[in-house]
């Protein structure tokens, strides 16, 4: 978490001390922004101890001591394999839930072809690199994006193509798309497909097939659906 923040840290430096520091850091950026609310998120929740939140939560009462709050967001996965179960609120105490289960908040995959195209469509225009006049589709295609193409505008092969690759694998149909293989496979895509293609104009079947294989689709499928991996994964 300290490397996280960016609070310098020792080897040796002892839990109350790192507590204290992270305090520190917490009272100097609310006073810096002249805020009274700090939110802080945590990933990969699923792995914090019993003893872990108690120390959050002495953090949390240090900081409402101060007359500022601490909001923090825990990003959890239930199973590593990305298998749904139930959330596990109900084995913490009552001083535990109170502070820290109040409300959960399901990250679902995107489902269905408006939901993939509205996803692609955030590289056409909302998200930019360097500049906010490069969009991320246009920084790696910029001549066919100067032509009219838009990265949202191929949702209907993609989905066509993840159709057809879950039938022949035997996977039952779905419009669900886990975010960790879309962002994976939108990645080769743009970084490997439409950057590397000479005069590219748009992506082709194999070239999809090809990004969903390097994204793990299947395998992350196969897991899902509960089946046996079949060799096409």
């Amino acid at each position: 978490m300290n490397n996280a923040l960016k609070v310098t840290s020792v080897d040796r430096l002892s839990p109350n001390k790192g507590k204290q520091r992270l305090i520190n850091y917490i009272k100097t950026r609310c006073g810096q922004a002249e805020q009274r609310l700090m939110v802080m998120f945590i990933d990969n929740a699923q792995r914090i101890t019993r003893p872990e939140f108690d120390y959050l939560a002495d953090i949390d009462e240090q900081i409402t001591d101060a007359q500022l709050r601490l909001f923090i967001v825990f990003f959890r996965q239930s199973d590593a394999s990305g298998v749904d179960v139930e959330d596990d609120w109900s084995e913490y105490p009552t001083h535990m839930l109170r502070r820290w289960f109040m409300g959960s908040h399901a990250f679902l995959p995107l489902t269905g072809l408006a939901e993939v195209r509205h996803a692609l469509d955030r590289f056409d225009r909302a998200a930019c690199w360097p500049g906010p006049e490069m969009p991320y589709s246009r920084h790696f295609a910029q001549a066919a994006y100067d032509e009219g193409w838009r990265l949202a505008n191929e949702a209907p092969l993609l989905m066509e193509v993840v159709s057809e690759i879950r039938v022949a694998a035997n996977l039952p149909p779905t419009e669900a798309w886990p975010m960790a293989t879309f962002t994976g496979a939108v990645r080769h895509l743009l970084t490997h497909c439409a950057a590397k293609t000479p005069n590219f104009q748009q992506f082709t079947k194999d070239q999809i097939v090809e990004a969903l294989a390097v994204s793990g689709y299947l395998r992350l499928e196969f897991v899902r659906s509960r089946l046996v991996v079949s060799e096409a994964a």
